[in-house]
């Protein structure tokens, strides 16, 4: 092994394991940053149907989103386990969390356009400017930019957040719309 790869070795893993991007706990690879307990998760969310009709998320039309081309899903996001997951990867830092979500998303889009997608680019939806202050980074802009690079696509801020203060977490899914013309320009 040569010296260079051996310091990698050490500074990546010895210095400072790798740990699950749900849970915290020390993971084995940077390509899967999953502990075995929260990857078991995130299988069983990916197999997980949609509460209305049943289908793989990757499958699910269940839910249109207005004047958007198309949207994706990788979970049944009504399970508390994955509500649990998303919320610790929008305070989370780790740049391989984003790429492996990134991947999974990519492969659910090539899988269910049978080809290269059919799209411009990508963009994201911007957190709240005092949140992203809070946190440091804009989690959705960290994933829509690993995704763009997935895709070969740019990734575009197309939308400006208002400021106007609230979370659509708190919202049931018929008054979102609304509530995002306010928040979203």
């Amino acid at each position: 092994m040569e010296k260079c790869q051996v310091n990698k070795l050490f500074r990546n893993y010895l210095l400072a394991p790798p740990r699950c991007m749900f849970c915290g706990s020390e993971r084995c690879t940077q390509e899967i940053p999953l502990c075995k307990t929260c990857f078991d998760k995130y299988v069983s969310a990916a197999l997980d149907g949609c509460d209305d009709c049943g289908a793989l998320p990757i499958n699910c039309h269940c839910f249109a989103v207005k004047n958007c081309a198309a949207h994706y899903w990788l979970f049944n996001y009504n399970k508390a386990e994955i509500k649990d997951m998303v919320n610790a990867l929008k305070r989370s830092r780790d740049i391989h969390a984003f790429t492996f979500l990134a991947a999974r998303l990519a492969d659910a889009i090539y899988i269910t356009t049978n080809k290269a997608p059919p799209y411009d680019c990508v963009c994201y939806v911007p957190r709240n400017p005092k949140t992203k202050r809070l946190y440091n980074h804009d989690h959705a802009e960290e994933l829509a930019i690993q995704l763009a690079q997935f895709l070969k696509l740019p990734c575009l801020p197309l939308l400006n957040h208002t400021g106007v203060k609230g979370e659509q977490k708190q919202l049931a899914r018929e008054f979102r719309g609304d509530a995002a013309k306010l928040r979203f320009e």
